[in-house]
């Protein structure tokens, strides 16, 4: 049986990724994981209790990742359909921003890298207007930081484990789907 392609989404917490990717799968079929749901349901199976994203993010971000290639390939093995890993390649525990290495985005066997790029004081906006999630405050400035940071960090991956890298605005919803579209056809 022929693997599904998976393409990975990341940018920055409060870019607009997880709109971009639910607003392309209403249309389309494909699986849209979560990298965070994911391993809030395998700490959660571990521990027998309710995890939540701040103590993700809080917590041991770097052990996390070995447990998050374990059930993300279990949903890889069974996936009859395209798969959309929303990510990040940084994550900001609130003293640091912290790098997810190349050997973790190579355990997960993505296909394509698309990096969703957006201005920061949009990213302030939606990190305001976002009352479900906790995140660190941070000023304009050190956005525009952090998001080079992570597309550097995505070009690094793309360069190093020889996996396709696309931009995207995230205000660009058409380019955005063409860009998927292109890259989950069987």
């Amino acid at each position: 049986m022929k693997k599904a392609p998976i393409v990975a989404v990341f940018g920055l917490s409060g870019v607009g990724k997880s709109w971009l990717i639910e607003r392309y799968a209403m249309h389309s079929c494909v699986l849209h994981v979560q990298a965070s749901q994911l391993l809030r349901e395998a700490k959660a199976a571990l521990s027998g209790g309710r995890v939540t994203s701040e103590e993700l993010r809080a917590g041991d971000v770097l052990d996390n990742q070995a447990l998050l290639i374990r059930a993300f390939a279990h949903v890889r093995e069974t996936a009859a359909k395209p798969i959309i890993f929303d990510g990040h390649c940084v994550v900001d525990n609130g003293a640091e921003l912290l790098e997810i290495p190349a050997e973790v985005i190579a355990g997960l066997a993505i296909s394509h890298l698309v990096f969703v790029e957006g201005s920061a004081i949009d990213i302030i906006k939606r990190r305001k207007n976002d009352k479900t999630r906790v995140r660190p405050t941070r000023s304009e400035d050190e956005l525009v930081r952090h998001q080079q940071c992570a597309k550097a960090i995505c070009e690094a991956y793309s360069k190093s484990l020889a996996i396709p890298l696309t931009i995207v605005p995230a205000s660009d919803e058409e380019a955005f789907a063409k860009t998927l579209r292109r890259n989950l056809a069987h």
